[in-house]
Order: structure tokens, then sequence, then C-alpha cells
């Protein structure tokens, strides 16, 4: 993809993460900079009071970070350093035991680039770890883009994270053993070595084919799943480019097997490629590809059903959305979503994003979408775009504004 298909290409990408008991947000942004020397371009991370929107007192930080490495970008001392140009922080940020995570892939796709992880500390934005997916690789890939969603964590700290097109070799009998593309990661932090510990990884054993192909098994994020009471506790399940939905066991993700077949709990076709991550509610996970309706997959003691029970009325084009749901505990569940057929591909010109809403018990059933009336018209459409739900109101992120939806008033 172009570097044309990004807005903003300067800016703020990757959704911002606020601590409620502190009332900070923690952003990432990237600009544009002038010096006697030409263009320089810096990414940095920022706290910011949500009520003020003033700076905390250490904030903000230039994000750098080097690793050992002699792979895209190096300086030619067995090193490679962070690109604040090439690298792109779309994913969301993620908070979690008193640190902000980070990630970054291509802007792109335009070398020389890597997939970057990072740990800072909320309190003082002190970096804690880093990881590198492809230090040793060049061309360079492996990125954690995830189509916009952020790092995974669980409940005991342990990140998850997916990564896209590369070189896999950590299964290689020969060294360096550096290099995690297409793979699903089981992370934590070594606080101490300034690093992160790789725990376990799922790669699929058609990685190399993947690449070849340029698909990515990291177009979307990893959902973790409530403990389960029967089968595998801990489930998780991701699903990219390739359109192969995975049900994986978080506590045994099954590595990589040459040749397949694949050791994880279960896989499930869905016929184009997927960019949204799947969300889960009532034992079942509703999810969509390109070119594919909005569908639920019952799952009960490990096992998804291979056949939705619902469906919505609408297929959805590139790039399929990434559902959310809101309800009253177990009941009166409504999935949002927002369709951005219109985000304005090959430089066409953008139309309006739409907010749908489904009843979450019958997709068939449309609630709501806002291009019926055309005083509810969203802001024109940016690709990747996830709704937001809180305090009886909805909040769709597009290219010019903030579109906010909310009940109509009582007369």
């Amino acid at each position: 993809m172009g570097t044309n298909d990004i807005t903003p290409q300067i800016g703020i990408t990757g959704t911002p993460v606020i601590n409620p008991a502190t009332g900070i947000l923690y952003v990432v942004s990237k600009t544009k900079e002038s010096t006697t020397a030409g263009p320089s371009y810096v990414q940095r991370l920022h706290a910011l009071d949500i009520t003020t929107g003033n700076e905390e007192p250490f904030s903000p930080v230039v994000i750098r970070a080097t690793v050992s490495g002699n792979g895209a970008g190096t300086n030619g001392e067995d090193q490679v350093p962070f690109d604040p140009l090439h690298e792109n922080q779309r994913t969301a940020l993620a908070l979690s035991g008193g640190n902000v995570y980070v990630a970054f892939g291509s802007h792109g796709d335009v070398d020389p680039f890597h997939g970057w992880l990072m740990a800072y500390s909320a309190s003082t934005l002190a970096q804690v770890a880093v990881f590198n997916t492809s230090p040793n690789s060049a061309p360079s890939e492996g990125g954690l883009s995830e189509a916009g969603a952020a790092p995974s964590i669980d409940a005991s700290g342990t990140i998850f994270g997916v990564t896209g097109k590369g070189v896999f070799d950590a299964n290689s009998a020969t060294a360096p053993n550096t290099e995690y593309a297409q793979t699903l990661l089981r992370l934590s932090v070594n606080a101490v070595a300034g690093s992160f510990s790789v725990l376990d990884r799922f790669t699929p054993f058609d990685q190399l084919g993947l690449t070849a192909s340029g698909q990515n098994l990291g177009s979307s994020g990893a959902l973790l799943l409530p403990n389960q009471s029967s089968g595998p506790a801990h489930l998780a399940v991701i699903g990219g480019e390739p359109g192969v939905l995975y049900l994986v066991n978080r506590d045994n993700l099954g590595g990589f097997t040459l040749g397949g077949p694949d050791k994880v709990l279960a896989t499930l076709n869905l016929n184009g490629a997927i960019y949204g991550t799947p969300v889960f509610w009532q034992g079942a996970l509703y999810t969509t590809a390109t070119g594919q309706n909005l569908s639920v997959y019952p799952l009960s003691s490990g096992v998804l059903a291979s056949v939705p029970s619902t469906l919505s009325p609408q297929t959805f084009v590139f790039p399929p959305p990434t559902p959310v749901i809101s309800a009253n505990g177990t009941s009166a569940g409504i999935v949002w979503l927002i369709d951005t057929n219109g985000w304005g591909a090959d430089g066409a010109a953008a139309t309006p994003a739409i907010l749908r809403a489904y009843d979450a018990t019958n997709l068939g059933n449309e609630i709501y979408n806002s291009s019926v009336n055309s005083a509810d018209a969203a802001g024109l459409a940016v690709k990747f775009a996830v709704p937001t739900v809180a305090n009886g109101k909805v909040y769709v992120g597009t290219q010019g504004e903030l579109s906010v939806y909310g009940l109509l008033p009582v007369n």
C-alpha cells in the first residue's frame, strides 16, 4: 500500500490510551521539523492531562531505540536504530501494570522499517523495554500494525502481538534465530535487561508462501477471550490477510510445524482478507472479512462453529470493519461498526463513513445507519476506524472531525 492511504501522514495515527485513575492520556505524535541540515522527522510520546490538555511535567519524550542487528537501516556498527521517518505508529497504545506499550510497523511498506514494541513507565515516561521483530532482516518487514488494534495484554500482564510479512527464522537450527515475521508472539517485559522475552509463539506452517504472496498474518489484532469454563481455559483468536481465523490456546500457542498441520485448536476460512479484530459476546464470535457479511460463530468448550448463526444484510469491502458491542450486561446487545467503504482508495475522493448498528442476537436486523438521514452523515471515512461507545454516546473518528451520536432528546 502506498503512503497516500495513511491519513494523516504527519500527525497522530495510533489511538491514544487513557488512565482513568490519573486522568492522563498517552499519545504518540509524528512531526516534520526544519533544521539547518534539512527536514528532521521526530516521534514523541506525550502524557496529557485530559481536563486541560496540558503536558505532564515529565512529558513529552522523544522515541528512540537501538537494538543489535544487521538488518535494514543498520548504522553499520552491528546496530539497528529506530527510524522515525519510516516507522508508522498505527496500533493503539496499551496501558498495563504501570507501563504504556507502543508498537510500530511500516509507513506504506517503504523500507527501511521493522516491527518495534516499546514499553514506557506511565509515571515518568522512562523507557522500560524494547523489542525488534526483525533486527537481521533486509529487506525489512515483520511490522506490528494490526489494522490499528492495540497489543493485547492478559490479566497477568503478558503481552500478545501479531506480526506481518517478512523473514521467520526463530525455528532455525542456525543463528541468528531473531526474526519473527508472520507470528503471534507471547511476550513479557524484562525490565532489568531493557527488553522483552519471547515466552511462546505461533507461526502458520505456510508462512513462507504467505510472505511470498504479500499476505500479512498481522493485519488484525489478537482477541483474548474470557476464561472458559470447559476445555482450554485461556483462548485467543487471530486472523489476517490469508482469510483464516485461528483459535489458539494461550497457554500453548502451537509453535511452528514445518509442512503442517498447524498445532492450533481450530481454523476457520472466512473467504476474504481479515482486517477487523473480532469481538466476543455471550459465547459467540462476531467477525467479518473482505467481501463478506458480518457473521456470528458460537464457541463452546473450545469448539468454534463452522457455520454462522446469523449474518448482516450487508457485505463489506476493503477494509472490513472491527465490530464493538454495547449491552446491558447479558442482554440488549448492539453491534456497532464503521463502514469505511468510502475511505478514498487509489486517490479517489473520500465519502462519509457510515455508522451501522445491529441487533446482536439477529444481525439481519439493522437498527440504525447514519446514511439514512443526511443530517446524520459522519465525516469523511478513514480506514481501520473503530467506534467508541461510552456514556450513551458513540464516537466515530474520521478524516477531519469527530462525529458523535447519541439518543434523540425526549420532547
